[in-house]
C-alpha cells in the first residue's frame, strides 16, 4: 500500500523548493547594486552601510501606493459581495466590543 504524504512531509518539500528557487538567480538579474558592491569587493573599499540599505527603504510613494491598491481591492470585494462585507462588519463590530469589555 502506497505512503500517503502527511502535511510535514509536504511542507518540508515546499520550503526545500523555496530555498532552492532563492538560490537559483540568473545573473542577468543583478541589480546595479550588487554589481557596484561586488565592485567595491574587488577593490576593496567597504560599501557604506546606506548603500546596502539603499533599495530596501519603502518611500512615500511606495507606501501610499500600496495603500491605494489595498482600498481599491478592498472596495471591490465589498461591491462583489455586500452582505458578506456587512455580516464581517457586524461579527467585526462584535469582537472588538467584547475585547473593550474585558
Amino acid at each position: 500500500m502506497a505512503k500517503k504524504p502527511n502535511l510535514r512531509d509536504e511542507v518540508e518539500a515546499l520550503r526545500a523548493e523555496l530555498n532552492a528557487l532563492r538560490d537559483e538567480k540568473p545573473s542577468s538579474e543583478k541589480s546595479a547594486k550588487e554589481t557596484t558592491i561586488q565592485a567595491d569587493e574587488e577593490t576593496g573599499d567597504a560599501p557604506r552601510q546606506e548603500e546596502l540599505f539603499e533599495d530596501e527603504q519603502p518611500t512615500q510613494a511606495d507606501i501610499e501606493k500600496a495603500v491605494n491598491e489595498f482600498l481599491h481591492s478592498f472596495k471591490d470585494e465589498v461591491n462583489e459581495r455586500p452582505v458578506v462585507s456587512v455580516a464581517l462588519a457586524f461579527v467585526l463590530g462584535i469582537v472588538i466590543g467584547r475585547l473593550s469589555k474585558s
